[in-house]
């Protein structure tokens, strides 16, 4: 992949953005996407994520915010 993904084995990311919840002694984040610019600041952000369309939606937002070129936009039959 072109671009960085984050691992968060401590959990310290989960916190900070207020997706770590607790069950009893276990601690596990929810299943969330934040899109952050090179600035810093979230640009999208998915709640709810269709792990079957989730790659796409992510690249299609890439493309649409210019972090992606106009070719890397996915279409329907092409390989």
């Amino acid at each position: 992949m072109p671009y960085p993904l984050l691992a968060d084995r401590g959990g310290t990311v989960a916190r900070a953005y207020g997706v770590r919840r607790g069950l009893g002694p276990v601690a596990v984040a929810s299943r969330r996407t934040f899109l952050i610019g090179p600035d810093g600041l979230v640009v999208r952000r998915w709640d709810k994520v269709d792990v079957h369309a989730h790659p796409t939606q992510v690249e299609v937002a890439l493309a649409e915010e210019g972090f992606l070129g106009e070719d890397a936009i996915p279409r329907r039959g092409k390989s």
